[in-house]
């Protein structure tokens, strides 16, 4: 096994941190070693002080970390962790996990004294990508491995697959897109933003 990269893929709740550990090899095979969740006010300090001694403590490189809520207290953790990014999900089936490496420089170029930069990421895009590689027969490039640990029960798949994709006739086109079939899927979340930063970390953000 050669490990290339650790990341961490967080999600933030209103009461807890959830977070995802991947150790990445070649082609973006991906080694599951544990979902972690970390109660506490997201709003508060406390639960973003163990976040931190968490990442330090499993030896994280790179984390994405959503800032879709309590997004101050995202910006304000990233700033002062280079390694770390914020992220917020945008629609679109045609849009990539992340956006390629000139389009990204473009961007950062606007945005770079407005603060702490916000990484797109194209969640479409993401479930597509994990769908994709949850079917693969074989382990090689994608293909995910997942560890016979308590935290891998049977509702951690079920938020990890909590996704369908549907076809629906709409102005009579024929359209497909994601559904989601559940309320909780903060497993397939917290993968989706370890992969994003992994792709994230391979880009010069100069």
């Amino acid at each position: 096994l050669t490990v290339f990269l650790r990341t961490g893929g967080v999600d933030v709740q209103k009461d807890r941190l959830e977070l995802t550990v991947v150790d990445w090899g070649q082609g973006e095979e991906g080694w599951v070693r544990d979902h972690i969740i970390l109660p506490g006010d997201t709003a508060q300090p406390s639960v973003w002080q163990e976040l931190h001694d968490t990442l330090i403590d499993r030896e994280i490189k790179v984390a994405a970390i959503d800032s879709g809520y309590n997004a101050t207290q995202v910006y304000a953790f990233v700033e002062k962790r280079r390694w770390c990014f914020a992220i917020k999900g945008v629609e679109g089936m045609g849009r990539p996990l992340v956006e390629d490496e000139k389009k990204r420089r473009q961007r950062l170029r606007v945005k770079r004294k407005r603060g702490v930069p916000v990484e797109p990421i194209g969640v479409d895009g993401g479930k597509a990508t994990l769908y994709a590689r949850l079917k693969l027969p074989a382990p090689g490039p994608g293909y995910i491995h997942f560890p016979q640990e308590p935290a891998f029960d049977d509702e951690y798949f079920a938020q990890l697959t909590s996704n369908r994709l549907v076809e629906k006739t709409v102005r009579r086109r024929l359209v497909r897109e994601w559904t989601q079939t559940r309320i909780r899927n903060e497993a397939y979340d917290c993968y989706k933003y370890a992969l994003a930063g992994l792709r994230l970390s391979k880009i010069d953000p100069a």
